[in-house]
């Protein structure tokens, strides 16, 4: 995709996509696809910011912890060599949480550096660290919605900018349609969910809109867009109200 333009339905969270250009992951990274990622850790720490926490206490709530973590593959990995049978205390709980959040971050890098090594027999891996990961999804998957690009890239067969339904059409797409809409709307009109990223990298097939059939000449109102998914091209009734529409 980086270098003809084609655009791949890949839908990765971000830390895939900063392990591609080596950025660092972060916690917000980990919660993205794991709301209980750091639940173990948060809870362990609530109880060590209690001010009359009494360590026989505190070690008797962890009794039956150890060193151990399970994974999203729901294997049990040892944090620390030999973390199996290291039980949990108030004197060691501050190294668990920060062998745990280490596990965490890093969870997913062996399969991450094994998409990187796929990708650098496609393209020169050591130029991926010039992009941020945000530029790097872009280039992948394309923007999720830029409509002044769309306008730019629409070509009027059989119409004009300047008809009334026309305006109408542009009118509803900037200001009735979600971002929900707008990627329902690519798929009905182009049989994909994200646009490409500029003018540059759109390819010789702009976006068409024309005007409906004859069938609907006398009754446009009555009528629903028709659209030609390889083409990127829409047949547009001429309805006579944005409402309508």
């Amino acid at each position: 995709p980086l270098r003809p333009g084609n655009l791949l339905p890949l839908d990765l969270p971000s830390i895939v996509w900063k392990a591609l250009v080596n950025d660092d992951v972060n916690e917000d990274d980990v919660l993205a696809i794991d709301l209980l990622a750091f639940q173990t850790v948060n809870e362990m720490q609530s109880l060590l910011s209690k001010k009359n926490m009494l360590a026989d206490a505190f070690d008797s709530v962890m009794s039956d912890r150890k060193f151990e973590v399970y994974g999203s593959d729901q294997k049990v990995y040892e944090l620390v060599p030999g973390g199996s049978n290291i039980s949990i205390t108030m004197a060691n709980a501050k190294q668990f949480c920060t062998a745990f959040t280490r596990y965490r971050l890093s969870e997913f890098r062996v399969q991450c550096d094994a998409i990187r090594r796929g990708l650098a027999t496609i393209v020169p891996v050591q130029m991926l660290s010039l992009f941020t990961w945000q530029e790097l999804e872009r280039l992948v998957v394309g923007s999720t919605f830029d409509l002044d690009l769309l306008l730019d890239m629409t070509q009027y067969e059989g119409c004009s900018k300047d008809d009334a339904h026309i305006k109408l059409f542009w009118e509803m797409m900037r200001t009735r349609f979600t971002e929900r809409e707008y990627t329902l709307f690519l798929s009905f009109v182009w049989g994909r969910s994200r646009m490409p990223v500029s003018q540059e990298t759109w390819g010789d097939q702009k976006f068409r809109i024309s005007n409906f059939g004859s069938r609907g000449r006398d009754t446009p109102d009555a009528c629903m867009p028709v659209s030609h998914t390889c083409f990127n091209h829409l047949e547009l009734p001429k309805y006579s109200t944005l409402d309508i529409m």
